[in-house]
């Protein structure tokens, strides 16, 4: 009994391992894992022709010169776009599968790829299905052989499917790594934004993008990073999501015969001005490089980044000078006066890395360094309210600040931030007598309270 027990029981167990192994092996199948995957394109070296069809046709046609065309294409075919588009479809491989075409897209399949031979006239047709319940491959059919694979889909998506995928779409050869002025005009204003430092380097050491806002201003203000950031990488965005014509006969018909939104991009070698049209369909606008005839269309998504005004693009501190290159800040009101003396060495600390050490002291008085810290806070973070709208005044200040600064060679600057009385809530802040911003009265009389803080 217990022999025959045994057997049963060793009976069950191996068909439990056997339905076990076809389940797995068909949740592989369902989830596009490839055991024995094939090359689906095994003679890539010969291809010449490849079309690519969506909505429309895509023709790339490869000439005696190695090079790749696009056919019938007002724009110029990017080799490297097209090289790595190609390189993703011949890397292209699955697993054969047993499923009928009705059940994964393929009776009716919206994407079909034609690959043509160097060496003879024949085609292989494909074309792409649906994903697998697992979302993690394509059904893809060899049509000349009626074979039907898995394939990933991590691939398959990489493959552009329109022409822009494979054209060269770029506007402007200012990039990123060259640009060192914009001037945006929105219509409302001209923004100037320059990288050319107008102040020496420890005096600018606190600005995180290196940018300054200037026009419509008349001093040189720190830029917001996250704004100047993405501005700057999308520089290197700039492309046409197509080519409308290029020799139009009335630019009114694009808005572009008289606009008001322009982006002026200026290197060292080059400047170069994208004028703005009408809204075109899918969230685009005409668009047109000066001094040339082409009108295309540009993502509203890029243009948004450009659509900001000079206020929005401000860091918004009146002024922020880095402790490491500060001697001495000196503050005078009516009822308060302080001159605190900094004095700052470079040491080692345990883990071998160098840092500044510090030390403050107001007089014979020594200011523990976490008590300024914090209190310096208030000064660094004084933040502009409103822009000035009239023609203001250089007064007697209420209060004034007084940073001294370390220069190369032994040199030394001033810089002088006065607060002199706009109205019952408001400051006007002069920087080294350059008026542009009114600063709420509140927030300076609250730095003043935590400054006479540190000497108790």
């Amino acid at each position: 009994m217990k022999r025959k027990h045994l057997v049963t029981i060793s009976i069950m167990l191996i068909g439990l391992a056997v339905s076990l192994f076809f389940l797995t092996d068909q949740d592989e199948v369902a989830n596009g894992i490839k055991q024995s995957p094939q090359v689906l394109i095994t003679e890539s070296e010969k291809v010449d022709r490849v079309t690519i069809q969506l909505d429309n046709a895509v023709i790339l046609e490869k000439d005696t010169e190695e090079t790749w065309t696009i056919k019938d294409s007002q724009e110029a075919a990017d080799q490297d776009k097209i090289k790595a588009a190609l390189t993703t479809l011949f890397s292209l491989e699955g697993e054969e599968v047993a499923v009928k075409k009705k059940d994964v897209g393929l009776d009716f399949p919206q994407i079909k790829i034609k690959i043509g031979y160097s060496d003879n006239d024949t085609e292989e047709s494909w074309t792409i299905g649906d994903l697998n319940a697992a979302g993690s491959a394509y059904y893809v059919e060899n049509q000349n052989e009626g074979t039907i694979y898995l394939v990933a889909s991590t691939l398959i998506e990489t493959l552009p499917l329109q022409k822009q995928g494979y054209t060269d779409n770029k506007i402007i050869t200012i990039t990123s790594e060259t640009v060192n002025k914009m001037t945006i005009n929105n219509g409302a204003e001209t923004i100037e934004l320059t990288n050319d430092v107008p102040y020496p380097e420890e005096e600018s050491r606190a600005n995180l993008t290196g940018w300054y806002v200037h026009a419509p201003y008349s001093g040189y203000y720190n830029a917001a990073y996250s704004k100047m950031s993405d501005m700057i990488y999308a520089i290197d965005q700039f492309e046409m999501t197509e080519l409308v014509t290029s020799n139009p006969t009335d630019l009114n018909e694009y808005g572009l015969d008289e606009v008001d939104f322009t982006i002026t991009l200026e290197s060292a070698e080059k400047t170069e001005k994208i004028v703005i049209g009408d809204p075109a369909a899918g969230g685009n606008y005409y668009a047109m490089l000066e001094g040339q005839s082409a009108v295309f269309t540009i993502n509203n998504q890029l243009l948004d980044l450009y659509s900001y005004q000079a206020f929005d693009l401000l860091d918004g501190y009146v002024k922020i000078i880095a402790l490491d290159v500060m001697n001495q800040l000196k503050i005078e009101s009516d009822d308060f006066s302080i001159d605190i003396r900094m004095e700052h060495d470079t040491v080692t600390n345990e883990d071998g890395e160098e840092e500044v050490s510090s030390a403050f002291s107001v007089g014979d008085q020594i200011i523990e360094e976490d008590i300024f810290r914090d209190a310096y806070k208030y000064v660094a973070g004084l933040k502009v309210d409103k822009v000035v709208e009239e023609d203001v005044i250089y007064q007697d200040p209420e209060i004034e600040l007084t940073y001294v600064i370390d220069l190369k060679d032994d040199q030394q600057k001033e810089i002088d931030v006065a607060f002199v009385p706009y109205d019952t809530t408001h400051y006007t802040v002069f920087v080294d007598e350059v008026v542009d911003f009114l600063v709420l009265k509140e927030d300076v009389n609250q730095m003043l309270e935590e400054m006479k803080k540190i000497t108790k």
